[in-house]
Formats: C-alpha cells, structure tokens, sequence
C-alpha cells in the first residue's frame, strides 16, 4: 500500500513538472512574441520614415530639375530672339541699302535721259527758267537722298563707312557755282541738322572742273 502510495506521488510530481513546463512555455512564448511584435512595429516605422524621408528627396530633386530645364528653355529662347533680331536688321540693312542703290541708279539714268543737266550747271550762260527748275528739283531729289541716308546713319540703320561713301557724292553735287546757288535756294526745306552739316562740308572747298574736263574729252 506504501509503495501504491509512492507510486502515485510520484506521478503527481510528474503531472506538476508537465504542467509548469506547459505554462512556462506559453510564457516564453508570449514573451517573445511581444518582443518581436514590437522589433516589428519598430522596424515597420523606422522603415516608413526611411521612404517617407526618400520620397521628400525625390520631390526634391524634381524640383531642382524642373528649375535647371527652366532656366536652359529660358535661355535658349533669349539666344533664339537674339538670332531673330540679328537677322531681322541684316535684312531692314539690305533693303534700305539696295533702295539706295536703286534711288541712285534713278539719279544716274537721269543724266542719261537728259545729257545736258551737266552741261546747265557749269556753262556761263544763264539757263532758262525751264531749265533753271529742272536743276532745282533734281537736285532736291539727289540731296533729299543724301538727307535720308544722313538720317539713317544717326539712327544706326547705316554703318560709317556707306554712310560716308554717299555723302562724299555732295561735292560732286554741290561742284559748281551754280548748283551751290540753287542749294541756297532750296536748304530750307531740309533738315536744319543736315543743312548745317553740309554748309560745313562745302565751306573753303573749291568749285570742281568735272564738267569742263568732260568737255575737253576727245
């Protein structure tokens, strides 16, 4: 009976040591369980800020794009006005240039289709009144010329050097007696600035002999 007594504290004991490891177990295992849900939850944030801080940069960075690819259309637009611009006056300077070439082609065929223009300025007879008026409005007409290119060359339209060329015709214009005459006559109606430049032009400078020379041509 003493034996069946042991025996069965024995399996007591047992049942005990089975049951405390069962509960230890489920401790452990809550235990670690938490642990790791919270190494989760922890992770899982660090992990959130991490693309929210990755996202912040990228915006960033788009941004910072955007900004460069602005100012480069920006200045490629300015480089493309500059171009437009450039080659806007190369053309207003070539057709102002050739409408004065073609104005002094005109002037020029004047001469052929009236010979004697040359001869009215310089003879010493008195041309008549007919012939007095035809000088007068072609030589308005050559200095209302001159007149414009002397305008266009105080606006930058015209460059020194053609300037100069066009206006040394003036002499050739202005070369006799006569045509300095008719010039007083009608210096009035032109523009006072250009009327003044030219009186400095012509003062102390001799009469030419270009038409008499011409006479002498065999």
């Amino acid at each position: 009976m003493l034996r069946g007594a042991g025996i069965g504290r024995q399996a007591d004991g047992k049942a005990n040591r089975v049951v405390c490891n069962h509960w230890a177990t489920i401790a452990l295992t809550s235990l670690f369980g938490l642990e790791g849900s919270a190494r989760f939850r922890r992770e899982n944030r660090y992990k959130r800020r991490s693309e929210t801080w990755g996202d912040t940069m990228n915006l960033e960075q788009l941004a910072q794009l955007a900004e460069i690819l602005g100012v480069i259309a920006v200045v490629i637009t300015l480089i493309y006005l500059a171009v437009q611009v450039r080659q806007g006056a190369q053309i207003l300077w070539s057709e102002s240039r050739q409408a004065q070439v073609a104005y002094d082609q005109g002037g020029v065929y004047k001469f052929v289709e009236y010979p004697e223009l040359g001869r009215l300025f310089s003879q010493p007879e008195t041309p008549t009144a007919e012939e007095k008026t035809r000088l007068l409005f072609w030589m308005i007409g050559q200095m209302r010329a001159r007149e414009h290119e002397w305008l266009q060359y105080r606006t930058g339209a015209l460059d020194e050097e053609t300037w100069l060329s066009y206006r040394d015709v003036i002499y050739f214009l202005l070369g006799t007696k006569r045509a300095r005459d008719l010039w007083g006559l009608c210096s009035g109606y032109f523009n006072p600035d250009f009327a003044a430049m030219v009186a400095e032009m012509i003062d102390g400078v001799p009469e030419i002999d270009f038409w008499d020379e011409l006479e002498r041509v065999p």
